[in-house]
Order: structure tokens, then sequence, then C-alpha cells
């Protein structure tokens, strides 16, 4: 069977998250509306805009986690 879950990308987390979800609860607070906003209008209408919005989100985490 395979992992339905990922690493939280949040900083030093290391949580398991289901693959449903970006983030931990706390972590995906720490993302900007605008981009949570991005990630939810996107997830099941539109792919290529929601893998963008989830690639911003990461390197979002990356440079402010």
């Amino acid at each position: 069977m395979a992992d339905t879950t990922h690493e939280c990308p949040g900083g030093d987390c290391k949580a398991r998250v289901p693959s449903y979800q970006l983030a931990c609860k706390a972590d995906w607070r720490k993302l900007p509306v605008e981009l949570q906003k991005r990630i939810n209008a996107a997830f099941g209408r539109n792919r290529l805009e929601h893998r963008k919005a989830v690639a911003e989100a990461v390197a979002w985490y990356r440079e402010n986690t």
C-alpha cells in the first residue's frame, strides 16, 4: 500500500500529515492567507494551478521558517 502521508514542509516540524493536506495545522496557519486561499481555490478544480500554489507555499516555508 502506498504511503498516504508526507512530512510537513514547515521548518523543523517533521510531523506526518495526510496526503490531502499540505502542512500540519500550526504550520498551515503560518502560511500567508493569500497562499492558503490560492491552494484551497485550486484544490480539485485546477491541478496545474494547485501544484503551482503548493510549490510557492513550500518555497515560502523554506525561506521563512
